[in-house]
C-alpha cells in the first residue's frame, strides 16, 4: 500500500515538475534571445552616434505610458485613491519578471475588494482590454505607415467592450435558472403560512429580483479605455524615439505601430517573463526590410531599456513613499 501511495504521489508531482521546468526553460530561452538581439545591436551601432536627447524623450514617453496603464487599473477597480491604486499596480507588475505568467495578475487580484469572481473578472478585463487597445493602436499606426491591412486591428476593441457583458452572463443565467428562484419561492411560501395563521388568506406578492450587475461596469471600462488609448500612443512614441536615437528607419508611424504589436506578441507569450525575447523577435519581423537588421535589433533593445528604466523610476518613487509612510506611522 505504501508503494502504491508513493507511485500516485510521484505521478501527481510530474505535472508540477514539468510546469516548473517549462517556466525555467522559458526564462532561459527568453534571456538567450534578448542576449542575441543585444549582441547584434551593439555590433551594428556605433555607440558614439547614439542621441541621448532622444533616449531621454523615449524615457519620458515611457513614463507617461506606464502611469497611464496604472491609472487605467485604478479606474477598473473604482479605487477611492487613484494614486494608491497606481502604486499597488506598479508593485505587482514587478512580479512579471518571475518565470510563469500568473504571479503579477494573482497578486493584483488579491488587492481588489469583493468576492473571488469580481477579483478574477477585473484582472481578466484588464488583460483583455490592454491587449485589445495595444493591437488596435498598433494596427492604426502601421496603417498610417503604409500598411493599410493592419487597420483591421481595430476589430479587437468591440470584443474588449463586450467583455463585461460576457463576464456577467453566468450570474444572469443563475438568476434566470429555476434553481435561482428557490430562495424567493421559499420566502413567499413562508409569508403565505404566516398570513393564514392570523386569518388572512391573501399571499404576499414576492419581491422582484434585481438583475445581476456586471462585475466590471461599462462606465469604469470606458474610463479605463481612455487611459489605455493614451498609454499605448505614448508607448508607440517611446519606441519611435528609441529607434531614432540609434538610427532612423524611415516612417516613425510604422516603427511605433510595430512596437505596440511587438508588446502584444510578448504579452501573449506567457512563458517569456515580461515578453523577453518574444517582443524583440516580433519587432524585427514586423520591420523586416525597412533597414539594416542590426539597427533594428539596437532599436528593440533601446526601447526595452528605456521602458524598463521608466518602470524602475516609478517603482523607486513608490517604494520611497511607502517607507516614508511607515516611518511617519511609527513615529510617536
Amino acid at each position: 500500500m505504501a508503494l502504491v501511495r508513493s507511485l500516485v504521489a510521484r505521478r501527481d508531482a510530474l505535472p508540477k515538475r514539468a510546469l516548473a521546468a517549462a517556466r525555467v526553460a522559458g526564462l532561459l530561452a527568453s534571456l538567450a534571445v534578448v542576449a542575441w538581439v543585444a549582441d547584434r545591436g551593439v555590433r551594428a551601432v556605433n555607440l558614439a552616434t547614439i542621441r541621448p536627447g532622444l533616449l531621454a524623450g523615449s524615457l519620458v514617453a515611457g513614463l507617461v505610458a506606464w502611469l497611464g496603464l496604472g491609472r487605467g487599473w485604478a479606474d477598473l477597480t473604482a479605487a477611492s485613491s487613484p494614486a494608491r491604486a497606481v502604486a499597488t499596480w506598479s508593485r505587482t507588475q514587478a512580479l512579471r519578471y518571475l518565470p510563469g505568467a500568473i504571479w503579477a495578475p494573482a497578486s493584483r487580484a488579491a488587492t481588489v475588494p469583493g468576492r473571488r469572481r469580481r477579483q478574477v473578472a477585473t484582472v481578466v478585463t484588464e488583460a483583455a482590454v490592454t491587449l485589445a487597445v495595444a493591437v488596435a493602436v498598433g494596427g492604426v499606426l502601421l496603417a498610417a505607415g503604409g500598411s493599410p491591412w493592419w487597420a483591421l486591428g481595430l476589430l479587437a476593441l468591440p470584443a474588449a467592450l463586450a467583455l463585461p457583458a460576457v463576464l456577467a452572463l453566468p450570474a444572469v443565467l443563475t438568476r434566470l435558472a429555476p434553481g435561482g428562484r428557490t430562495q424567493r419561492s421559499a420566502l413567499a411560501e413562508s409569508e403565505v403560512v404566516g398570513c393564514s395563521e392570523v386569518g388572512v388568506g391573501r399571499p404576499a406578492s414576492p419581491a422582484p429580483v434585481a438583475p445581476a450587475a456586471p462585475v466590471v461596469s461599462f462606465n469604469r471600462l470606458r474610463a479605463a479605455l481612455a487611459w489605455y488609448l493614451g498609454s499605448w500612443v505614448a508607448y508607440g512614441a517611446s519606441v519611435a524615439l528609441a529607434q531614432a536615437a540609434v538610427g532612423p528607419l524611415g516612417s516613425p508611424w510604422r516603427v511605433a505601430g510595430a512596437g505596440c504589436l511587438a508588446w502584444a506578441a510578448g504579452f501573449v507569450t506567457i512563458i517569456a517573463p515580461s515578453g523577453a525575447g518574444a517582443r524583440e523577435v516580433a519587432y524585427l519581423a514586423l520591420l523586416a526590410g525597412t533597414g539594416p537588421r542590426g539597427r533594428l535589433a539596437a532599436g528593440a533593445v533601446a526601447s526595452r531599456l528605456t521602458f524598463t528604466a521608466a518602470e524602475l523610476v516609478v517603482l523607486a518613487v513608490v517604494v520611497v513613499q511607502r517607507l516614508r509612510a511607515r516611518e511617519n506611522s511609527a513615529a510617536p
